[in-house]
């Protein structure tokens, strides 16, 4: 993957891990940037030939820095998911499909052009793959 990974090193903390919670020391073994599904695949399938744990990030925003594989995360391989910003509106369903790499501020503004909503909080870089994980990931957006 060439450029699309980060190791620790100078400035690792700022650059690539950006911990959420900065009393939670969380350091990562990588830090991926796919941007195909196949590059995904291969994160994964590298990660688990090397017995090393796979966590994704949306947007980071984890008060325990899950992203980052929390306090135990040393053997974990980040697969950012930033470059993953599909978003596609069926204006007859209502239904839009959105890139888990999406931050919610994005979300608003491409809703928005639509004419369309969507109930969520007022932080908007938490990332999409994260909040909709905790209900559904398509949503039937109503006038």
């Amino acid at each position: 993957m060439g450029s699309n990974v980060a190791f620790p090193g100078p400035f690792w903390q700022l650059t690539d891990v950006k911990r959420y919670n900065l009393d939670i020391d969380s350091n990562p073994a990588a830090i991926t940037y796919p941007s195909t599904n196949a590059q995904v695949a291969s994160v994964v399938t590298c990660a688990r030939t090397n017995n090393a744990k796979v966590q994704a990030r949306s947007g980071g925003h984890s008060y325990a820095n899950f992203a980052l594989g929390g306090a135990d995360g040393g053997s974990t391989v980040v697969v950012d998911l930033k470059n993953f910003q599909q978003f596609s509106i069926d204006q007859q369903s209502w239904i839009a499909t959105i890139g888990a790499g999406t931050l919610l501020g994005d979300v608003t503004k491409r809703l928005e052009q639509h004419g369309r909503a969507m109930a969520h909080g007022t932080c908007p870089q938490v990332g999409i793959g994260g909040h909709a994980t905790i209900g559904m990931c398509t949503w039937m957006l109503q006038r």
